[in-house]
């Protein structure tokens, strides 16, 4: 049995010592064979989400019988997690702040900020084919006299939407509702 890329990266990350990661990781299998009420991929998601990297914290989940009962441990990391919603089913991707370049789409960046696992929000509605996540907001300017631009993004740092403002005061504090699922934290360049 192989663990599933994410997992298996995951496990590698939080886990550097090979005594460390060997232990964790023959916990995990373990899940393969054990009867559970929920899946395995899902419970070993939650697990390292909910371990931060320290062994001892795989062991009290396990110990306690996984909180008397899997579910239980599931919904803890999805809480921690911020609740993303998807209940650890999808594969974990990294939730590290991804940095903009000094400049995209040939914009000098002044400010920006980075969701990590849960967008800011979803640009187009149940009707629009080409739904898009936020995952990125930059303030940017092409020039001191050209105005402002705050450009949104998906999780590659790829141009979703822009609008043009007068200010950067103005571009903050009109960030669209739907981009409140998660608070920005502004980074200044």
């Amino acid at each position: 049995m192989t663990f599933p890329t994410d997992i298996k990266n995951h496990l590698d990350k939080l886990f550097p010592a090979i005594s460390d990661r060997q232990e964790v990781e023959r916990l995990l299998l373990s899940l393969w064979t054990t009867s559970l009420n929920v899946g395995e991929e899902q419970l070993a998601r939650s697990i390292l989400v909910l371990s931060e990297g320290k062994i001892l914290e795989v062991n009290n989940i396990f110990n306690s019988d996984f909180m008397g009962d899997p579910r239980d441990v599931i919904m803890s990391a999805e809480a921690k997690a911020h609740n993303p919603g998807h209940y650890f089913s999808d594969p974990l991707f990294e939730t590290d702040i991804i940095e903009p370049a000094l400049e995209l789409d040939g914009a000098k960046v002044i400010k920006w900020a980075w969701s990590g696992h849960k967008p800011f929000g979803i640009v187009g509605n149940e009707d629009y084919a080409e739904r898009e996540s936020i995952y990125g907001v930059a303030i940017c300017s092409y020039g001191d006299h050209e105005g402002i631009y705050r450009f949104s993004y998906d999780k590659d740092w790829k141009v979703v939407q822009d609008e043009y403002y007068n200010t950067i005061d103005q571009a903050l504090d009109q960030l669209p509702d739907l981009y409140k699922n998660v608070e920005a934290n502004w980074q200044t360049r």
